[in-house]
């Protein structure tokens, strides 16, 4: 389950980190706008998108706690639609096309919540602040770290053309998904084990025996 979360968090933050860095230029490529206009377009639809997004993926969270594997499904699904809408920016004209920048952006983001509550809930809370870390460095090792330079070498090898860099984008969004939707299975397994082991005061470890849910 925990290479299933790093691994759809690392493609989802691979395709915002591109997407962030890239789509300005992008945008002048496809000559909507000068590249000081889409700055000044795209970084408050980052910014409404990120925070919006976050709190429905939050308020939806909430609601699909006791579906089996309901927070993997959320963030499957969301992943799923930011998908088509990313792929759409590639033929959609602008100024149309900026409300599927938009679209791509906060469907990508309503996931941010519910993988939190993975984490949480399916790692033991004496391993948490490393497992949080490790969360942390391997999503932008994998992901925003080498999006940027990754679709540049892209978009070289195509002789500019800007549209074969940005499918990176778009196929790591649905890896992403995929990934999510592989871990249903495993959410509450893995949550049940977690709640099963804990730390007494003396740091030795003890296992309550819990019934199979399985």
């Amino acid at each position: 389950y925990q290479r299933r979360v790093h691994g759809g968090l690392a493609a989802q933050t691979f395709a915002t980190g591109g997407l962030s860095f890239w789509i300005p230029k992008y945008i002048v490529w496809r000559n909507a706008a000068t590249l000081d206009k889409a700055n000044a377009y795209f970084g408050p639809i980052l910014v409404v998108a990120g925070l919006t997004a976050t709190l429905v993926g939050g308020w939806i969270g909430d609601r699909v706690q006791n579906v089996r594997g309901g927070y993997f499904l959320v963030s499957g699904i969301s992943g799923a639609l930011a998908t088509p809408m990313a792929f759409l920016v590639m033929v959609c004209p602008f100024p149309a096309c900026w409300a599927l920048v938009f679209l791509s952006c906060w469907f990508t983001f309503i996931n941010l919540a519910p993988t939190n509550v993975i984490l949480l809930n399916t790692t033991p809370h004496d391993i948490r602040p490393f497992a949080f870390a490790l969360n942390i460095f391997v999503i932008h090792a994998l992901g925003d770290a080498i999006s940027p330079p990754v679709i540049g070498v892209l978009n070289d090898a195509a002789s500019g053309n800007m549209n074969y860099g940005y499918s990176a984008v778009v196929v790591m969004m649905g890896v992403s998904s995929i990934l999510f939707f592989c871990g249903m299975p495993f959410q509450n397994r893995d949550t049940e084990t977690a709640k099963s082991k804990s730390i007494d005061t003396s740091g030795s470890e003890v296992e309550f025996e819990l019934e199979d849910k399985i």
